[in-house]
């Protein structure tokens, strides 16, 4: 059970990581030529549904492998300073979301209906920087978990 486990938990990382490719193109594309809000709306669906497979399911077999794990616990310098640094950073990327990412998408998907294109773009701008936090964020968590054996 502890090894599926581990293998779901890194598997939601990988499906949260996609949105590093769908960021990317919505970044290069909002950058040379007007997105259409079609392509704006698939953006927003796309990182909600693999935010949401991601993050949860990042979190949930988190939380039970650690709990599974004796040698593991909850924000405990002590004992593994690289899981509690990770702990940390989940922390701060939900905090990203609830604060910043959630407002923003809904202010996003206000303009769309409004169909102002100067706001529509500085508003998919900010959706963009955030996403680029929350994708470092997960990726220094990735690496922190690749490189625990050497720590």
């Amino acid at each position: 059970m502890y090894f599926t486990l581990v293998t779901l938990h890194v598997l939601f990382a990988g499906i949260w990581l996609t949105n590093i490719l769908v960021s990317l193109f919505v970044k290069l594309k909002n950058d040379g030529t007007e997105l259409s809000n079609g392509m704006i709306s698939f953006y927003l669906k796309y990182t909600n549904l693999t935010g949401i497979l991601g993050a949860m399911g990042i979190l949930i077999t988190g939380v039970v492998i650690t709990l599974m794990n004796p040698a593991f616990q909850f924000f405990q310098f002590t004992a593994n300073h690289w899981l509690t640094t990770k702990q940390i950073i989940m922390v701060a990327i939900l905090a990203v979301i609830f604060a910043v990412l959630i407002p923003t998408a809904k202010a996003l998907r206000l303009q769309l209906t409004r169909k102002d294109e100067s706001v529509l773009k500085n508003v998919l701008e900010k959706i963009n920087r955030t996403m680029w936090v929350i994708n470092s964020l997960v990726i220094i968590n990735i690496l922190l978990a690749l490189s625990r054996r050497f720590m």
